[in-house]
């Protein structure tokens, strides 16, 4: 195992040349899903959510390993698949191998985690620029935590619950921008939706590997 993994509703904007010469890459969701998963407590920096959707790795690499290893013990519980492998599985497989590799003998067993704006950009920075289902429950969400917006909060927090749509005072958005996450899709693809660029690049797997690959819950 090793290489350059990315979900069909991605596309690059640069060549990923810089990130290559780490071994181990697991982007990040963007800082505002954090919160929405996690609450806002007034603390930061945030506490760091991975994302599965693009990852890179040198062959063998010790990370991708522990993942093999967990996901063959850990029971699939269904209709939750961001708590298995999605996001909130990903936080602590690697919570619990960062606890099991604290320091690094080799480089095999790093790993970086680069800025959400790299991978996981919003456009021009706003929330409310996606076309998600999950926006208005996203809203919502961060609506309830930012009545509670008090002095004793973070200055970066207190600016950003004055306007949840603007992501200026959580983001840095002068980071490159590597790949980009389609944003406007209409629902995930084990709710047995997905997006044009997901259909798009479904189409070109299917004829590079016709009936030997599983996507989302069916055969192609």
């Amino acid at each position: 195992y090793g290489g350059v993994y990315a979900d069909l509703d991605y596309s690059l904007t640069a060549r990923l040349d810089d990130h290559r010469r780490f071994y181990a890459v697991v982007t990040r969701e963007p800082e505002v899903h954090s919160l929405q998963f996690y609450g806002i407590d007034g603390r930061w920096p945030l506490k760091i959510m991975p994302s599965p959707a693009f990852l890179m790795a040198a062959p063998g690499h010790n990370f991708y390993r522990h993942c093999v290893n967990e996901l063959r013990t850990k029971a699939f519980t269904a209709g939750e698949p961001l708590t298995f492998a999605g996001p909130l599985g990903l936080t602590g497989i690697l919570r619990r191998y960062a606890d099991a590799f604290t320091v690094a003998n080799s480089p095999l067993e790093t790993v970086y985690i680069p800025p959400s704006y790299s991978f996981y950009p919003y456009e021009n920075n706003r929330m409310n620029t996606t076309g998600s289902i999950y926006l208005g429950q996203r809203q919502e969400s961060l609506t309830y935590y930012c009545k509670r917006s008090n002095p004793s909060w973070a200055e970066q927090l207190r600016q950003y619950c004055a306007d949840i749509n603007n992501l200026d005072p959580i983001i840095d958005k002068t980071q490159p921008v590597v790949a980009k996450h389609d944003m406007k899709k209409s629902g995930a693809i084990y709710d047995g939706q997905g997006s044009m660029l997901y259909s798009q690049n479904l189409t070109l797997v299917s004829s590079l590997f016709g009936s030997k690959l599983q996507m989302g819950s069916r055969w192609i």
